[in-house]
């Protein structure tokens, strides 16, 4: 499936503080119904143990929870 929208908002969280993930998100306006994209991955390097398993990299989902 193809999406094609224009990002009108970006945004961004991270603390690695207190998170153990980076977040940014872009959307199509901020209606709750608006198009929107969330990209997710950890704040930390990943270990040897993360890479071996294949979790060394990032998540992105959309309105309707789909993940990849």
């Amino acid at each position: 499936m193809t999406y094609g929208f224009t990002a009108q908002l970006a945004c961004g969280f991270g603390d690695p503080a207190q998170d153990d993930c980076v977040m940014a998100g872009v959307a199509g306006s901020d209606d709750e119904e608006a198009f929107s994209l969330l990209f997710m991955c950890g704040s930390e390097e990943p270990d040897g143990q993360e890479v071996s398993l294949a979790l060394d990299t990032h998540c992105l989902v959309t309105p309707d929870q789909g993940t990849a």
